[in-house]
Order: C-alpha cells, then sequence, then structure tokens
C-alpha cells in the first residue's frame, strides 16, 4: 500500500511537470513525445484506481454476506474515477494519433488507445483500434498482444471462434513473445471449438512442451494444470484413449493417468460412450482391485 501511495504521488508529479512543459511551448516532436508520456500516465493512473475500486468492491459483496436482507447481485462497482481517467488518456491519444500521424510512436498510441477503451468497456472501438495496429504498424512490439486481444474478442464478445482462431494463430507465430503461450493454448480452444480435435491436441501439447522447458513462474504452472486438465476433454471427444494414456505416461505424469482414466469414464458415460466409459472404468479396477 505504502508502494503504491508512493508510486501515486510520483505520477501526479510528473503529470504537473508535463503539463507545465506542454504549456510553455515546445518543438512538435518533442510535443507529441511528452503528450504520449502525459497519456500513458493517464492511463497508469486509471488502471492503478480500477485496482482500488476493484477491491472496495470485491470487500461490500464479501460483507453483503454477512448482512440479512443484502442482495450481492444489486452490489456495483463504482468506476466512476478509474474511467474519468482512462476517458483523458483517450482524448489525448486521439489528439497524438490526428495531430502527428508520422510520429515515430504512433503505434504505441494506437495501442494504448485500444487499451484505454477496453478498460472503459468499450469493446467495439478498443478492437478497431488493435486492428488498425496490425494494419498499419506491422513491425511494432505491440503486434503479438494486439492478435490476442482481437481473439479475446471474437471468441468472448461475438462468440465466433473461426475468426478468433485466425488471431490466436497470429499471435502464437510470435514464438518470442510472453503471450506465445497464452495464444497458443487459446487457439487450442478455438481448434476444439470448431471441432478440429486433433489440431487442438497437437496445439496443447505445444503448451504443455513449452510450459515444462520455460521457467517455472506461479503463471506457466498454472497454465501447465489448465492445459493437462482440457487435454481430458479433447482426448475424450477426438474418442483418443489409448492415445491420452500413452501421452500421460510419456510425460511421466503417473499422478496424472488415474485422474485422467476417471475423468474420460465419466465424460465417456455422459457422451453416451457406455463402451469406452465401461473400458475406463475396467481399466481403472484391474490397476487398484483394492
Amino acid at each position: 500500500e505504502e508502494y503504491a501511495r508512493m508510486a501515486e504521488q510520483k505520477r501526479f508529479e510528473s503529470i504537473d511537470k508535463l503539463k507545465a512543459l506542454l504549456a510553455k511551448g515546445v518543438p512538435d516532436e518533442t510535443k507529441a513525445e511528452m503528450m504520449l508520456r502525459l497519456a500513458d500516465l493517464y492511463f497508469e493512473q486509471g488502471r492503478s484506481l480500477y485496482l482500488k475500486e476493484m477491491a472496495a468492491f470485491d470487500r461490500m459483496y464479501e460483507a453483503c454476506f454477512n448482512q440479512e436482507g443484502c442482495n450481492p447481485d444489486g452490489i456495483k462497482a463504482d468506476n466512476s474515477g478509474s474511467r474519468a481517467w482512462q476517458e483523458k488518456s483517450i482524448k489525448l491519444y486521439q489528439t497524438i494519433l490526428q495531430s502527428y500521424p508520422r510520429y515515430a510512436r504512433a503505434d504505441q498510441a494506437t495501442y494504448f488507445l485500444g487499451a484505454a477503451y477496453k478498460d472503459i468497456g468499450d469493446e467495439a472501438n478498443a478492437v478497431e483500434n488493435f486492428k488498425q495496429l496490425v494494419k498499419l504498424y506491422p513491425e511494432s512490439q505491440y503486434i503479438p498482444d494486439a492478435y490476442v486481444l482481437i481473439g479475446e474478442y471474437y471468441f468472448e464478445i461475438e462468440g465466433n471462434a473461426f475468426g478468433a482462431l485466425k488471431a490466436y494463430q497470429k499471435a502464437a507465430s510470435f514464438t518470442n513473445s510472453p503471450k506465445y503461450s497464452y495464444a497458443t493454448y487459446k487457439l487450442a480452444w478455438c481448434q476444439y471449438n470448431v471441432g478440429e480435435y486433433q489440431a487442438a491436441i497437437e496445439t496443447m501439447k505445444k503448451v504443455v512442451d513449452y510450459s515444462m522447458s520455460a521457467a517455472q513462474s506461479q503463471s506457466t504452472i498454472q497454465l501447465q494444470d489448465e492445459s493437462l486438465k482440457d487435454f481430458v476433454r479433447f482426448f475424450a471427444d477426438a474418442d483418443q484413449m489409448d492415445e491420452a494414456i500413452e501421452y500421460f505416461t510419456k510425460l511421466g505424469r503417473a499422478d496424472l493417468i488415474r485422474s485422467t482414466l476417471k475423468k474420460l469414464a465419466a465424460m465417456f458415460y455422459e457422451q453416451g460412450k457406455f463402451e469406452r466409459s465401461i473400458e475406463m472404468y475396467r481399466r481403472l479396477i484391474i490397476d487398484q482391485p483394492t
């Protein structure tokens, strides 16, 4: 909390300093750079406030369960403070792009303009800016992130698995990007949703391989666990029982084999594949007869 307070104080100091310098008048290239920094500070302040607002909302929501007559569904987060800062950043990013279209960091302004729109819930304008970024600035460092966000828009907002699949394919082509594993994971799910089960399995194997070879951070461990869980559904719908067991055996994850067999047996039963389900349960019984 103290670190966050000090960071906010520094942000406000930088905002005041930049506004004072801009008021004096500076050359165009310098002005564009200073305006971008100011817009970024507005954006950062908006994000910081948003986290505080949502933390306050979580506390109210949890407390509601201990209050007689309180309806948790009626509790809404107050994001007016963060929204005001993001709207200021949006106006400034727009001014930069309109006034300095040849500015060397216009790609950054375009990306963060989209991100600010996303933060205030304007998904349509957000995705338009991400599309503009990949069209106008193909060499930008923000391209992988933009494709991931385009994919999320198609997948979560429009329910368009084919559109999302294309975007995630693009994002996953940037193998050195920090978003590579996440984009590949989402690509596998898109392939699954359009019925390309074998492609989904092969893509998810890449996610597991990557997560096992990468530094074991909390995010890579979580991604690996999620991928291995999802594999059960992929193998079940592809009707690849033996392949699933072989795969988990090769991974050296004996702990996963029994839980996978249980899940496969249950899934086969739910899908009406009773012979497959019986075979799974028989394997479980033979493996541990007592």
